[in-house]
């Protein structure tokens, strides 16, 4: 029986990343279902009642030695875990993570990640020699690919997509006149807001329902507020289940996107994120456009006439793709002393 740790951005309340666990834990329970997993999470007992796994807090650095001591694999999983434009410290938690499995000998799996940006000559280096020490590495796109051969990292690594990918299927629930909004609190200026607002108002008018999906209340929840007078909002738990329902999904999160395309609404990106511009440049999808530049006129005519379906040939190849995590998991595990 493996003993997995799990690191990763859990227990934060962002759906995105709660997602992500759920794709995870499905991989490894069809990979080994006797296997001990341990997530490292800012609420454990919140993670272990959601998922049914045990869970320890992940800030804890005597918790954090002993969980990686008596684990027999790291998994580093899913999102864009090792990057500096959040924040330099968060960069270096998940570095000292990875250098801490590295120095008692534990085999580190980087599993669907994004990888970037970093800026930092510095971080660039840490990341290359973390990176350099893993036994597995698969990527969700191109662009993290691009840049590990950037900082100049040799060893083998796959590009695969988004685990969360592996979550829906195409919705026969969708209603073309319902448009979903998931936005990021952190990106809405006023004068977004104001764009938002006066295009949802305009939208309204003309038959389409707005509805609100916070995907990480803590940042959003004030922007949903803002809009909530020409939009219903929902609660993150009715998040996946309203997206199947959207004929249009118009979001600033990448997973947002990700599950709009995958039910089969017509997606349209209000981002220049870099992980969102991978993901719509591996789908085919139009490119994002930031609310800021727009007037309200400008993105009603984006929203209705732009936004478009994901081509299911690239969707089903997307798909396939995420079977390699699996079989390079899969075949680390079987490799596993057994305990």
């Amino acid at each position: 029986m493996a003993k997995i740790l799990i690191s990763g951005y859990y227990g934060f309340g962002n759906l995105g990343d709660e997602l992500l666990l759920e794709a995870i834990l499905n991989d490894l329970r069809q990979i080994d279902p006797t296997g001990a997993v341990t997530v490292l999470s800012a609420r454990p007992l919140e993670t272990a009642k959601r998922f049914g796994v045990r869970a320890v807090c992940r800030t804890d650095p005597f918790i954090l030695m002993g969980e990686v001591r008596r684990c027999d694999l790291l998994l580093s999983g899913g999102g864009t875990l090792l990057q500096d434009t959040t924040s330099r410290h968060s960069l270096w938690y998940y570095l000292t993570v990875l250098r801490l499995a590295n120095a008692l000998q534990r085999p580190v799996v980087i599993y669907g990640q994004g990888i970037g940006p970093l800026s930092h000559p510095r971080h660039r280096e840490l990341v290359k020699r973390a990176l350099e020490r893993a036994e597995v590495i698969t990527l969700r796109d191109e662009a993290s690919a691009k840049l590990l051969g950037q900082i100049g990292v040799h060893c083998p690594f796959t590009v695969t997509a988004d685990p969360v990918l592996s979550l829906v299927k195409r919705s026969a629930e969708r209603d073309e006149r319902r448009i979903g909004w998931a936005l990021h609190g952190g990106l809405c200026s006023r004068r977004t807001l104001e764009v938002l607002g006066e295009a949802m108002m305009e939208l309204n008018r003309q038959g389409y329902a707005s509805i609100l999906l916070p995907f990480y209340p803590r940042q959003d929840s004030g922007a949903v507020e803002r809009l909530s007078t020409w939009g219903k909002a929902v609660g993150p738990d009715c998040v996946r289940r309203e997206i199947g329902r959207c004929g249009r999904v118009v979001s600033m999160r990448l997973h947002g996107l990700i599950l709009g395309a995958a039910t089969g609404s017509r997606v349209l990106a209000l981002s220049d994120d870099p992980k969102v511009a991978g993901f719509l440049d591996g789908m085919e999808l139009p490119e994002g456009r930031v609310p800021e530049c727009l007037t309200a006129g400008e993105l009603v005519e984006e929203v209705l006439h732009r936004a478009r379906q994901a081509e299911p040939k690239r969707l089903k190849e997307a798909k396939r793709r995420l079977e390699e995590n699996r079989r390079q998991l899969e075949m680390l595990i079987t490799k596993l002393p057994q305990t």
